[in-house]
């Protein structure tokens, strides 16, 4: 194997220890009355998108991401 595959490997594999796609779905809502939890919510939902959009790029297939259903 040489070192790019080694290399995509090792991607697909942190991708797949940690895309969540509930994380996607994250809102302000979410964290509403728990303003330590906002900044967590946030880089777990950027997170999850990045690692999908990512995954896409390379030819993985995932989950979909869940979307929120919060209106503002």
């Amino acid at each position: 194997m040489n070192a790019n595959q080694q290399t995509l490997d090792k991607i697909k594999e942190y991708i797949n220890n940690n895309y969540n796609p509930s994380h996607c779905g994250y809102t302000e809502l979410r964290s509403e009355g728990n303003g330590n939890d906002i900044f967590n919510d946030g880089c777990s939902c950027g997170k999850s998108w990045e690692l999908y959009l990512i995954a896409n790029i390379i030819g993985m297939r995932l989950e979909a991401p869940e979307e929120s259903d919060d209106e503002y």
